[in-house]
């Protein structure tokens, strides 16, 4: 794991929320949604907060109906596998929201 965030596990199985907050800081820029017991073949993280440019470079590493952004105007990218879960997480670090 990362020293800079705080990781917080909420709500029930099955479905669970994995939240990133940065270390000593309550904000959660940051969260995986594990979408298990649903019938999906992916889970969905996060930006929470995101800055302008951030869907492009999500576009960048992901196919386009990979990712979205919600009504809230967060961006969501589907995870399916390990490898979509670590470029998630390159990603995180290329635009961490100070």
């Amino acid at each position: 794991m990362d020293a800079a965030f705080d990781v917080e596990e909420v709500g029930p199985s099955p479905k669970r929320s994995v939240r990133y907050k940065y270390a000593g800081r309550s904000s959660t820029p940051f969260a995986f949604i594990v979408n298990s017991g649903e019938r999906k073949d992916y889970h969905l993280f996060y930006i929470r907060r995101p800055r302008h440019g951030d869907v492009e470079k999500a576009r960048e590493r992901f196919p386009t109906e990979a990712v979205n952004e919600n009504p809230r105007g967060e961006i969501t990218i589907q995870i399916r596998d390990r490898k979509d879960a670590e470029t998630a997480w390159a990603l995180v670090k290329q635009i961490q929201l100070k």
